[in-house]
């Protein structure tokens, strides 16, 4: 034996230390099973998937700032939930700003959480893509598994997936007509997914054969958008939307002390009946079905939908949240809990009326007093800056502004028009001042346009009327770190 051997010995037994720590959590988690039960969870934890496949997940929060609070903590409690169902951290991949849980307008720093009363949510969860690293191009990167793509870019992990495995794409923020947000360069210049890119690269993975089934939750406006008409039965993807192709999703649970709201409808509904199915032991047996149906009736303020290949939602939600045991004392989501709930396009200034009732002290009543009148003035500007823009390509006011009143998933767009929404959202970002959340509520206008008239004259008419336009900068209204 020589000393030069030394860091050998010790790899070698710090390897069966690790070994005999994991062999003790199973046989502490197993003592509290029946033996079968037992068994069954691990060959599941082993397996990943009941065909021997790995499952991989793969969570984004698509906003920054702390008016969009809930998006991070959607996200987080997603984490949660993943984790605790055994599924290893080496599969799951979460993309998100990270700028809320120490942000300055957060009274209990290092906390986040995502119902009334709920955890903190934010403790282990990993952080592989922030800040600028949260970019609609990387997202389909790592769901490709285009390590080359991420190179040098935040933990650069990608979805390592084959043939038999599974995939869970979860996503919270804003959306519009064929596309869902990320967040801005420079806070104003507008980053987004559409949905041609989106297929183009899930058609991409189908045919590479980089996954056996895959099941899509997302958060957003108009989130319908993103499938109907467009992800076919064919390709073994089950898609669920917080909304149908014509709505506002919708946020929930304010918090007075926190400021904000806590989650969005949908995604705490999910959750909440995830959570729920493990406390009283019915986790096993819940299908995406039971989950969507549970979901559908409980979230009143927009019309939940599912697309794609919807015979998948005949599988238990474990194939896509985990299959682990769970501690004994995992507790159910409290009862039936006041929503509170308000479109995702006034959220913030939902937020501010609250501040000015309900005022921490003088200073704060200023700020949020003087940022409500921004807001005003941006909205004001806004408004009159859409209808010129409107008539300018030959259309009519109030017909651009016209929500669809049904409960239809179905949506009469073409792909088309919903890549020239997408391109006039990035037009007006970039000539008339920047993106931000008092632009959404005129983005079924744009998509009107471009249903109506050509791509070349929506261009047209934005940069035509946003040159000469008096805006209230994006910018100014918020209060980034």
């Amino acid at each position: 034996f020589t000393f030069s051997r030394l860091p050998f010995f010790l790899d070698i037994v710090m390897s069966l230390y690790k070994v005999l720590a994991v062999i003790a959590t199973i046989v502490a988690v197993g003592s509290a099973l029946p033996v079968q039960s037992f068994t069954a969870s691990l060959e599941s934890a082993q397996k990943g998937v009941k065909n021997g496949g790995s499952l991989w997940a793969v969570l984004v929060a698509g906003s920054s700032g702390y008016e969009n609070y809930r998006h991070q903590a959607d996200i987080c409690h997603a984490y949660q939930i993943l984790h605790s169902h055994g599924v290893p951290d080496s599969n799951i991949i979460v993309m998100m700003y990270d700028d809320i849980a120490k942000s300055s307008s957060n009274p209990d720093k290092g906390s986040i959480i995502n119902e009334p009363n709920g955890p903190n949510v934010y403790p282990g969860v990993l952080k592989d893509y922030t800040k600028g690293d949260v970019k609609p191009k990387y997202l389909l990167d790592i769901l490709s598994g285009n390590a080359d793509g991420v190179k040098g870019v935040g933990s650069g992990r990608v979805v390592n997936s084959t043939a038999d495995d599974h995939i869970f794409l979860y996503f919270a923020d804003h959306g519009a007509p064929g596309l869902i947000a990320f967040p801005n360069h420079y806070l104003i210049i507008p980053q987004s997914l559409s949905a041609k890119d989106l297929m183009n690269t899930l058609k991409g993975m189908h045919s590479a054969n980089k996954y056996n089934k895959m099941t899509i939750y997302i958060e957003a406006c108009e989130s319908g958008s993103m499938f109907a008409g467009i992800l076919p039965a064919d390709m073994n993807i089950y898609a669920v939307t917080a909304a149908n192709p014509h709505q506002s999703s919708y946020a929930c649970y304010h918090d007075n002390h926190l400021g904000t709201y806590l989650g969005d409808c949908f995604s705490n509904h999910w959750m909440e009946d995830t959570d729920n199915a493990t406390a009283d032991g019915t986790f096993n047996t819940r299908t995406l079905q039971q989950q969507y149906s549970n979901v559908a009736a409980v979230t009143t303020t927009s019309v939940v939908c599912q697309y794609g290949d919807t015979s998948l939602s005949s599988l238990p939600i474990q194939d896509f949240v985990g299959t682990g045991a769970v501690s004994a004392s995992a507790k159910r989501s409290g009862g039936k809990k006041e929503t509170n709930s308000v479109s995702s396009r006034d959220v913030e200034l939902a937020i501010l009326h609250q501040a000015v009732q309900e005022p921490r002290d003088e200073e704060h009543l200023e700020w949020a007093t003087s940022k409500l009148e921004k807001i005003a003035a941006r909205r004001s500007h806004l408004s009159d800056l859409f209808k010129a823009i409107i008539e300018n390509a030959g259309a009519d006011v109030m017909s651009a502004y016209k929500v669809k009143d049904d409960a239809s998933c179905d949506n009469d767009s073409t792909l088309s028009q919903l890549d020239c929404t997408n391109e006039a959202y990035h037009m007006f970002g970039n000539v008339c001042g920047g993106i931000d959340e008092s632009f959404y509520t005129h983005a079924r206008a744009l998509h009107h346009l471009c249903k109506v008239t050509s791509a070349d004259r929506v261009m047209d008419a934005i940069k035509t009327e946003c040159k000469n336009a008096d805006l209230v900068p994006p910018f100014v209204l918020y209060d980034r770190e």
